[in-house]
């Protein structure tokens, strides 16, 4: 009897979905490589439960991925607090938001349920999307403008 998984192979067609792309470029090109590096670490677990990799591998791509996150937000937060940013609380608690579906994600892969967990990386997966198309364009627009007024001063 085969084991052909129809999900295995729909998984497969959607992958490209958490793809980089220039369009989610926000000209600040220490973020860029950040969220580049994010979305790279989104497809390779989500292709890790479409191809089947095993729990410990899993475990160990979502603790990567809760890493980079972590490190992420902490060098962004630290960014906006320098350079006085007024919305830095209202961002502040986009990042809050997104750890809710990270740990959400982590409880999933934990007890093998690779269904919720490929759910868990979609919403991560579209709230990155969209925090960076809105927030983190918000706050790029704001720091190269603190920049220019920084190089302009030092003038």
């Amino acid at each position: 009897m085969s084991s052909f998984r129809p999900d295995k192979y729909v998984r497969l067609i959607n992958v490209s979905s958490l793809q980089w792309k220039r369009a989610y470029a926000i000209d600040v090109p220490e973020v860029d490589s950040e969220h580049q590096t994010l979305f790279r670490l989104l497809h390779g677990l989500e292709r890790g439960i479409a191809g089947g990799a095993d729990d410990n591998q899993l475990q160990q791509k979502a603790s990567e991925l809760h890493k980079h996150l972590a490190d992420h937000f902490i060098h962004e937060q630290r960014l906006m607090r320098t350079t006085g940013y007024p919305l830095y609380e209202w961002h502040r608690l986009r990042h809050a938001s997104s750890r809710v579906n990270l740990r959400r994600l982590a409880r999933h892969i934990a007890r093998g349920d690779r269904a919720s967990a490929s759910a868990a990386i979609d919403m991560l997966g579209a709230w990155l999307k969209n925090h960076i198309r809105l927030a983190d364009r918000m706050f790029a627009a704001y720091f190269r403008n603190y920049r220019r007024g920084q190089t302009a001063l030092a003038s």
